[in-house]
């Protein structure tokens, strides 16, 4: 899966969700990448694509998402305000 947000022609957010199930008792999908471009951030773009993610990932049949991303605050806040749990390792 790998649905993107268009301007025009310009590509200015993207998610992409593995299909491979993975967790110990292969219930998850690792949601692999959300981005979306610094001068459409704080539109809402971010939470749709990654509800979208949530939504397939469900349709799949998955319990959880798995993901791995760069700890930064803006990360780590986005992330657990839509309801994901940090862990560290």
């Amino acid at each position: 899966m790998v649905p993107r947000l268009f301007e025009g022609a310009a590509s200015v957010g993207a998610v992409v969700l593995d299909s491979r199930r993975i967790g110990k008792r292969g219930d998850q999908l690792q949601l692999e990448f959300l981005h979306v471009s610094n001068a459409y951030r704080k539109r809402g773009l971010g939470a749709q694509l990654f509800n979208l993610a949530k939504s397939v990932a469900r349709e799949k049949g998955a319990r959880r998402m798995y993901i791995s991303a760069t700890p930064s605050e803006n990360t780590i806040n986005f992330i657990c305000g839509w309801g994901a749990r940090l862990q560290t390792t």
